[in-house]
């Protein structure tokens, strides 16, 4: 692959995942509107970055800290 077709990809696959998790949440809660939807995705977006910012990852099962820092 190209270089302009490995981002292409990557822009497709971000969307893919973005209706995923939408239809996912949709479903989980079926009497919510669109708007419902995407403030929960935000949220779950804000919550994923806080946990990345924290620098925590998990392996086996197991939260532990990041020791490069």
């Amino acid at each position: 692959m190209t270089l302009d077709e490995r981002l292409a990809a990557g822009a497709q696959l971000y969307a893919q995942q973005c209706e995923l998790v939408a239809d996912l949440i949709a479903g989980l809660h079926p009497d919510w509107t669109t708007d419902q939807v995407r403030d929960e995705m935000k949220r779950r977006w804000k919550v994923a970055r806080e946990r990345d910012a924290k620098r925590l990852y998990r392996s086996g099962g197991v939260e532990m800290q990041d020791e490069r820092s």
